[in-house]
């Protein structure tokens, strides 16, 4: 029989409570995943970025007037962040240019909120060298695309 009053009783005790509370606290944090679609409607944008991709994304962005950028989180019905993963320097000359270019991989996120969560409704990751724009502007232009396009 187990003794309630003995250390190790106490420290797998412990040990237990706090493993299942860190395991709900991370599904609690887990995203949701949604559609393009479910953004039909929402047009204040609150982007999260870097000063250089969000200047990029933000003029991207303006092209739609029906997308307005919002300066507080708060007021803002979706969410367009992106992430640089990784960043190659230059090494080599790209052919038949003269010229050696950088290549950036990066994440773009589109999300919103529904009751505290996070649901994700578009994410792309794309591997782009400079000479094509940088990952920002490319993936910025694709959601606009696919949000441009009827659902199905």
């Amino acid at each position: 029989m187990f003794n309630v009053a003995s250390l190790p009783y106490k420290v797998l005790l412990m040990m237990l409570l706090i493993g299942s509370w860190g395991y709900g606290y991370a599904q609690s944090e887990m995203p949701e995943y949604g559609k393009i679609a479910d953004l039909k409607g929402k047009s204040k944008v609150y982007v999260i970025a870097t000063a250089e991709h969000r200047k990029l994304i933000l003029r991207e962005l303006g092209k739609r007037q029906q997308i307005v950028n919002v300066d507080r989180a708060e007021d803002a019905e979706f969410f367009v962040e992106y992430k640089t993963l990784s960043r190659e320097e230059p090494i080599g000359i790209v052919r038949g240019t003269g010229v050696s270019m950088p290549y950036e991989n990066g994440q773009l996120d589109v999300f919103f909120l529904r009751d505290n969560k996070k649901v994700i409704a578009w994410s792309e990751a794309r591997n782009v060298g400079w000479y094509k724009g940088l990952p920002s502007n490319v993936l910025t232009k694709e959601f606009l695309k696919e949000l441009s396009k009827k659902p199905k």
